[in-house]
């Protein structure tokens, strides 16, 4: 605590954002150096001097898919749920893998919704299978906080996940073939298809 004249100062510790706080002082324990000597009557009502601190909760988020989720359909959707309503500055959110080229998606674009505090992106090909993808977001998401400060998501927020071959097996071969005619009653039928079956 800090007294100078008559101004007392004093940092508080232990405060949160985002939360309404009160001052109460005991009535006497501020005295006065003047002729009078008359102490100050005190703060004794929680609603006398109330404020509430600015909200500087850091952005969060979980994702679907799931962070190191595996077999995941290769047209699957990406959905962001963050724990707060968010908005972007022009931003590029990128799908990479060691084994394929990068997928850059703009936010926000046409295969793009967001709604308060989800993001869905809907991707316009299908991935590869049996792939590991990285799904890195861009630093410009944020929300506003009570101050009207924007307050980003800044760099380094990606999460990974592994496809898996979710197509149907086509036939590709057969013996006999259609329309064969001629087969011997005890011949053997042999059907190919394009994936192990």
């Amino acid at each position: 605590i800090t007294i100078v004249n008559d101004k007392l100062s004093f940092t508080a510790t232990n405060i949160d954002s985002n939360t309404s706080y009160y001052i109460e002082i005991p009535a006497n324990v501020i005295g006065n150096t003047d002729y009078s000597s008359i102490p100050f009557a005190g703060i004794t009502s929680k609603t006398d001097l109330q404020f509430t601190t600015v909200d500087t909760t850091p952005i969060t988020f979980i994702s679907y898919p799931a962070t190191n989720s595996d077999s995941i359909a290769t047209n699957t959707d990406i959905v962001l749920i963050f724990n707060k309503n968010i908005d972007i500055d022009a931003g590029t959110l990128i799908l990479s893998s060691i084994y394929t080229d990068d997928i850059n998606i703009p936010l926000p674009s046409s295969s793009v919704t967001i709604y308060k505090n989800i993001i869905t992106i809907q991707l316009t090909t299908n991935l590869e299978s049996n792939i590991e993808y990285t799904v890195t977001l861009p630093q410009e998401i944020y929300y506003t906080n009570t101050l009207g400060t924007k307050v980003y998501l800044g760099t380094g927020s990606s999460f990974s996940f592994t496809t898996f071959d979710n197509s149907n097996p086509v036939l590709i071969s057969s013996t006999p073939t259609d329309n064969d005619e001629d087969i011997l009653p005890s011949s053997n039928i042999t059907l190919t298809f394009s994936k192990n079956v």
